[in-house]
């Protein structure tokens, strides 16, 4: 019989490439196989010849075919990121096969070649991975997609006096391994470059615990080519109470500058500044990924009050968050201020207790040295605030709605502060107490007149003059109650016990009084009620 050798003109060799786990350079039992690993065979001789190639199967396995007769040839390994080689050690296998300097010599061949192995182990003490070209942007490596060189990854140690930073630089295949590093925690993050954006990790850098001896070498990155974008918002508010906290309540502040900072792939001359707009709310859009600081530019006659020292606020936009919203910032007036609330004293006992609800609608006034009024009505939860008040002295006092009494403050029922250069006084508490109302009451009412020719006389062109505040006091100086002209002048106090009354009017600015008084010298009624009596006709005549 012939022998089968003389009879072929190639051969093919095979084998097995595996993780040495031990690095003993011998295929123990329970070290697998590794996919995916080129092998070639490479004519000794005709280095112009290109070698023979075969990629190892799912369990480790190849075969590589093609050698020719009579030929040597040398087979080596493409050893894969992140392993070094230990297989094969350096010895005879048979007559034609002998494996020197990690590889094996097949000489004169004339014959099939089996039992090759091929053994590689992780470099020890090692962080390694892959920076990538997210082709399609979806923070995936997906097949095809090529690795990008020369981009800089850096390792920091995440505990305090570990091993100082290192910095690596990716390869033409975008690999990129850090060795001899020591056991413990570090952050992998990259050097972003413009026109790109990161799209993995999702987050912008990879946390890694190296155990001793271990290896890390699966970290990806990955990059879009191009610029991706997110939003950033927020508000800038009034901190009346200058808290550092948005309170209910509390409005927004518009006009306000809001600057950030500039990303490398922010297009020249981006404008990096936004106002508020008319409820204290800002917004950056198209925002190139990365991490900014947001700062403001404080109003004249403010301070800032939020975020706290250094008063500027981080904020991200990335792959896994392409928005960044409720960014605040606070400022309270310097000029000073009073706030406080008026409540409904349901058991009369002086205190605002639980369940208690403020009351809407309430005039406050506040009355400064100089004897000068300003008003203002308490909101839905019977809040009230008067600001940009200059330091001083003022008293604070209510007008006690028909039908109720009033429990708090005690008596004489006003709250005299002393302001302070942007001082707040807050929590100022006015309490209310239902009661029945008196049968056969009286009333006082008249009209406000615009007196167009200033004659003092309700004649001509003269009209009805809407909005004008009206106010009653008893003998002792006291307000009893206030009410505003309608649409033709009119106004009207109900529910009034018997007694006697100071009527008079509130001038608006840049007016002064024709009737019953005249300019510089105001005039008011005093009107005597009896039980159930209807004072009318009172007349006060005003022109510009």
């Amino acid at each position: 019989m012939e022998d089968k050798r003389f009879c072929e003109d190639t051969f093919c060799v095979s084998g097995v490439k595996f993780e040495d786990r031990n690095g003993n350079g011998v295929r123990d039992s329970g070290e697998p196989g590794l996919p995916g690993v080129e092998i070639r065979a490479s004519d000794v001789d005709d280095t112009s010849r290109a070698p023979l190639r075969g990629l190892t199967g799912p369990d480790g396995t190849f075969q590589v075919c093609g050698l020719e007769r009579a030929t040597d040839f040398r087979i080596i390994e493409t050893v894969p990121f992140g392993y070094q080689q230990t297989a094969p050690l350096d010895r005879r296998v048979s007559r034609r096969l002998i494996a020197l300097d990690r590889g094996y010599f097949v000489e004169g061949c004339d014959d099939n070649f089996s039992g090759l192995a091929f053994g590689n182990q992780l470099i020890p003490n090692a962080i390694g991975g892959i920076k990538f070209e997210d082709l399609n942007a979806n923070g995936v490596r997906d097949p095809g997609e090529p690795g990008l060189a020369g981009f800089t990854i850096t390792l920091t140690p995440a505990t305090p006096g570990a091993p100082p930073l290192q910095t690596a630089v990716t390869d033409a295949n975008g690999n990129f391994l850090f060795t001899n590093v020591p056991p413990g925690n570090y952050v992998l993050s990259e050097t972003q470059r413009q026109g790109f954006s990161l799209t993995l990790p999702a987050l912008n850098s990879i946390p890694v615990t190296l155990a001793s001896g271990g290896s890390s070498i699966d970290n990806t990155f990955g990059n879009f080519r191009g610029v991706l974008t997110g939003t950033i918002t927020g508000t800038k508010f009034l901190d009346v109470n200058g808290n550092g906290v948005q309170d209910a309540g509390e409005p927004g502040l518009a006009g306000v500058t809001i600057t950030r900072t500039a990303s490398i792939n922010d297009p020249t001359g981006a404008n990096l500044s936004v106002v508020t707009d008319a409820a204290g709310n800002f917004t950056f859009a198209n925002v190139p990924f990365g991490n900014f600081t947001l700062t403001e530019t404080v109003p004249t006659g403010f301070v800032q009050t939020a975020p706290p020292p250094p008063g500027t606020i981080s904020a991200t936009i990335n792959f896994a968050q392409r928005s960044s919203a409720g960014n605040l910032f606070g400022n309270r007036a310097l000029t000073a201020m009073v706030s406080g609330v008026k409540f409904n004293d349901a058991n009369g006992n002086g205190t605002r207790d639980a369940g208690e609800e403020g009351m809407a609608g309430v005039t406050i006034r506040l009355t400064d040295s100089a004897n000068v009024v300003r008003t203002t009505t308490t909101d839905g939860s019977g809040s009230f605030s008067f600001t940009g008040l200059t330091p001083g002295t003022y008293v604070v006092s209510e007008v006690v709605p028909a039908g109720f009494a009033q429990t708090a403050p005690p008596a004489p029922g006003t709250f005299t502060v002393t302001l302070t250069t942007g001082q707040a006084v807050g929590n100022l508490v006015f309490g209310n107490r239902a009661v029945t109302a008196p049968t056969n009451t009286a009333s006082i009412s008249g009209r406000k007149i615009l007196d167009l020719n200033g004659n003092g006389i309700l004649d001509g062109n003269d009209r009805g003059f809407e909005g004008i505040v009206f106010e009653l006091h008893d003998t002792s100086g006291n307000l009893v109650a206030t009410t505003t002209s309608d649409a033709s002048g009119n106004f009207t106090f109900m529910n009034l016990a018997p007694g006697t009354y100071v009527l008079s009017e509130i001038l608006p600015t840049n007016f002064f009084q024709t009737f019953p008084g005249t300019q510089g010298a105001p005039g008011t009624y005093t009107i005597t009620l009896t039980e159930g009596q209807a004072a009318t006709g009172f007349l006060f005549l005003n022109k510009c």
